[in-house]
């Protein structure tokens, strides 16, 4: 009897599903369509053009008008701001090129800097002087 018991609470036990991960949950809240608000590149605003203006975020990727362009190589959730590694991709391909950035999400609004140079991370959320730094701030849009 002890037996069948033991048998049962195991099937049962690998039936339940395991609850999502920190990483799982990050990027099932950061998934969907993301306005772009404002771009800054080398301490410069930058205009976004209106086509352009829109992010959709999905299966870990970031994608504009229909291609997507950067890939999450890595997420760390636990830190705060958060800490993020990205891939560029061309014609769906991988670049070499691996991107140090970190990000941060308030209600609707995510903030990602990335550092353009290797080994050289940002630390701070504020819009950036430096060379090399991409500052970028998505509102989530609405749904319709």
């Amino acid at each position: 009897m002890f037996q069948i018991a033991l048998l049962m609470a195991l099937n049962f036990s690998l039936i339940a599903e395991k609850p999502a991960s920190k990483t799982e949950k990050f990027f099932k809240n950061i998934d969907g369509e993301w306005k772009v608000e404002s771009v800054y590149l080398n301490g410069e605003k930058t205009t976004v053009q209106a086509e352009d203006g829109d992010v959709e975020i999905k299966e870990k990727k970031f994608f504009t008008q229909g291609t997507a362009r950067l890939k999450f190589s890595s997420v760390d959730p636990d830190t705060d701001p958060i800490v993020v590694d990205f891939v560029p991709l061309n014609e769906g391909k991988e670049g070499d090129m691996k991107l140090e950035g970190i990000l941060q999400i308030k209600e609707d609004k995510m903030t990602i800097v990335i550092s353009l140079t290797p080994g050289n991370r940002p630390t701070s959320l504020d819009q950036p002087t430096e060379a090399g730094i991409i500052h970028v701030v998505l509102t989530r849009k609405k749904m319709k």
